[in-house]
Order: C-alpha cells, then structure tokens, then sequence
C-alpha cells in the first residue's frame, strides 16, 4: 500500500510538472523553450491549448478584448465630448423605451410638385386615419387609402380615390371628422403660384369616389406674391386644422395683412418690420359655416391639437432663425410676431443689438411655452394614446424637418411649461404625423430621399 502511495504521489506530481511545462511552452518567451516548443507538432499543441490549458488561452482572448474595450470607450468619450451626445441613444431605442420601426416606400406614387429645402428635393404628404385604413394625402391633391393590416404585414398596396377637386391646388393639411374628410389648400394662379387663398372643402369618405363641397373661402388681401419660378421654391404657409371637442374646427391662416395681426395695447412702432409672414387660428363653425379669429400675433403655424383630457388647445410655430415655439392657444390672446419672438432675422449680422424684442409678457403678449434655439424645423404635435407605452403615458410628440428628429415632451398639469424633452434622432425630415388610438401606432409622413411612410410601435 505505501509502495503505491508514493506511485500515485509521484504520477500527481509528474502531471502537474507536465503542467507547468507545458503552460512555460505555450506561453513561454524564452528562446530556448521556444525551440524546444517548435519539436511538438502543431496538433498537439492545439490540442492542449484547446483542452488543457483553455482557461490560460481564454484570459489571454479576455485581455485582449479589455483592450479593444478601452480603446472603443476612449474614442467614443472623444467623440461625446465633440459631438455632444452622451446617454444619447440610437432610434429605434430611446432613453427609457425600445421602439420598433417599420419604413414603407411610397415612391411609386408621384406628386406633381416637389420643392427644394436647405438643396435637398423633398415631397411632402399628409396622414389620417379613417376605419382600418391610412389615408394618404400628397400635395396636389391626389388622395389615396392604404389597409392598415396589410401595412403592418410589410404589404402596401395603394387604393386611389378619385374626387372633383380642381388639380391646380396645394393643400396644406386634411382633417378627418367621423365620416368627413376636411381639405385645406391654396389654389395657384396662372403662373402656377400660391394665390394665398384659404379654401376648406369636405366630403363624405368613399373607397372610390368622393365628391366634395365648399365650407369656406377666404381671399387673401395682400398683394405681394412671389412670381414664377420663385414661387416653387415655397410651400403654402400654415393652414393645419384640428378638430375640437365641439364639433367646429380650428386652423391657421396667412390671410390676415400686418396691421391685423399687429392688433395689441402696444405703442411699438409697426413700420420696417422684416417679415413675410403674418398668421392667425381661426375658428371654423361646421354647423353654421362661419369663423372666426380666434388668435393673433403667429407667424407660421404648422401643428395644433385639442389635448383629450384638459381641453388645452397646442400649437407648433415655425419662428425664424431660432425661435420656434410651442404655444399653449386662448381664445382672444396675441402670440406677439412680428414684435417679439427669441429667434432674428435671417441675414442680421451677429454684431448688431436684437431686432426683436425679447419679453413678450413686458408687451402684453403670450410667452410660448417652449422656444426652440436654434430652429429645429419644427412640424406637427400629437398626443400619445395610453395604448403605446405606459412609460410614455401623457405624453405628445413634436415632429421636425431640419433635425429629422422627434421630441418627446411632457407638459405640466396646466400646460404653461414643459417638464422635460426627449431628443429621438430618426434622420428623416417628419412633416406629418398621427396616432392610431385602436391599435396603438405612431404613423409618420416622411418626406426627404425617397418618401416613405413610417410605422412606430412599442416593445
């Protein structure tokens, strides 16, 4: 027994001399283990790297990689100190939220205008929601109907609905209403630019025809207009409609002149402002067919919502270099443009005082909300149905073109500030957007490259 003993013991002791060797020999830098490594075959080697002496090999791969782990972390510090995006993430995953994201092409159908923006040809387009379908809208006037279902199961067949509108139009929003659709569009003159009419027809919805009737014409009193081809370089202004919860409707107008829109308590001087652009809300009655003004002192609004719980009524406002605001709309109240607004004029050197005046309370205006500096482009508001996320709850989202982003905002319980925005980088200029409350999906009217309709859903 003791003879055996010491057998084992000099077998255990022989092994884990083997051991020691043969770890000296694979990890060895000596130059005569080396040459005495060279003598085994490669397969042995292999062998033993493989089976005996993994966890030695693996830590080497684990060092390796902690390597290349420091260096990445290094160049991506590097790179959030210069380009400012640190616990930023990468769409579809947001702060809090993975998001899902599916892009349909709609090239195959073609609107007769297209414009140029910062040198980039886009095609707008607008969305709504009627039954089980997306119905689709191009600036022209050409309307179509898309099936929701098929949309989501990577299927998008176009459904044309024919309607008797005139095909020299640009319209500016549509809004539907029940069984109702609502068109808003500016008609062109023979030189094919806006006119700067305001004109509201509606329709019953039909699969395949719709015809349509005249709600409301405003004519534009304003007699400088861009002349042919300048004008295709611009898109009509404001014009977006939302419906409130008595039944009437809401929209922007650029109709009204300077002095209308300058109507305030002020003894500011009103001459020599640099602008073009002037906007009122009108309140449409669907009942009675009349309007009225409902607010002053915008510049370019190119969203607005009637929030479902408060009744608070929001708007987006294109500002100008710098200054694009959320605005919370009262009945009577003036917004201030062109008097006050936190953005310039372009073209003003960066040496000269501010144009514009800063504090819109000082002179009996509305302070926004919100204003973003610099511009991001902004485009449309929508809330965020309970159905999508709980973590996004109360939520709205704000579209924009130049940033090709979207901006999740919360606002506080009276809507007189913003408790915080969430930056959501898509990469694409968003020009309209809708919430299907029935089956919980953000729709998204991207129009930049090749015009694509987007699909947002939640994890």
């Amino acid at each position: 027994m003791v003879i055996l003993k010491k057998i084992f013991l000099f077998l255990i002791f022989l092994f884990l001399c083997s051991l020691f060797i043969g770890f000296e020999l694979i990890n060895t830098k000596n130059e005569n283990l080396i040459k005495l490594k060279r003598l085994f075959p490669d397969e042995f080697k292999t062998f033993l790297k493989k089976n005996i002496f993994i966890v030695s090999d693996l830590r080497k791969q684990i060092d390796q990689l902690n390597d290349q782990n420091s260096s990445y972390e290094k160049i991506l510090l590097e790179f959030e100190k210069k380009s400012d995006v640190a616990n930023e993430k990468i769409f579809p995953e947001t702060q809090f939220l993975q998001l899902n994201f599916i892009n349909h092409d709609i090239t195959k159908i073609k609107s007769k205008f297209n414009y140029k923006r910062y040198g980039e040809v886009v095609e707008p387009f607008y969305v709504d929601i009627w039954k089980d379908f997306l119905v689709l809208t191009l600036k022209d006037g050409q309307i179509y109907l898309l099936n929701k279902n098929s949309l989501l199961n990577n299927q998008i067949k176009f459904s044309k609905i024919d309607h008797d509108l005139n095909n020299s139009i640009e319209v500016t929003d549509i809004l539907i209403l029940g069984k109702k659709i609502y068109i808003m569009f500016t008609d062109k003159n023979l030189e094919k630019c806006n006119s700067g009419n305001i004109n509201l027809y509606s329709a019953d919805l039909d699969k395949n025809n719709i015809k349509f009737h005249k709600e409301l014409f405003i004519k534009k009193d304003i007699k400088e207009n861009l002349k042919f081809p300048s004008c295709l370089d611009y898109g009509a202004t404001a014009g977006k409609m939302t419906g409130l919860n008595d039944g009437n409707i809401l929209f922007s107008s650029t109709v009204w002149d300077k002095d209308k829109n300058l109507n305030n308590d002020t003894d500011l001087d009103k001459k020599g402002l640099i602008t073009n652009k002037y906007a009122s809300f009108i309140k449409f009655d669907t009942s009675n067919k009349t309007y009225e003004i409902f607010s002053n002192g915008h510049r370019n609004p190119i969203g607005v919502l009637q929030d479902s719980k408060s009744g608070n009524i929001i708007s987006t406002e294109h500002g100008p270099r710098g200054g694009d605001e959320i605005n919370k709309i009262v009945n009577g109240k003036n917004y201030g443009w062109p008097i006050v607004s936190y953005g310039e004029p372009y073209g003003v050197p960066y040496k000269e005082p501010y144009y514009y005046k800063k504090d819109h309370t000082k002179f009996n205006f509305e302070e926004p909300i919100y204003s973003f500096i610099p511009s991001i482009g902004i485009s449309e508001i929508i809330e965020i149905g309970e159905k999508f996320s709980e973590k996004w709850k109360n939520n709205f989202l704000v579209g924009s073109l130049k940033k090709r982003s979207l901006y999740r905002v919360e606002f506080n319980k009276n809507f007189t500030k913003i408790n915080f925005i969430e930056k959501i980088y898509l990469g694409r200029r968003i020009r309209d957007m809708v919430y299907d409350y029935e089956l919980g999906l953000i729709f998204l009217a991207l129009e930049d490259g090749k015009p694509s309709l987007g699909i947002i859903s939640a994890n």
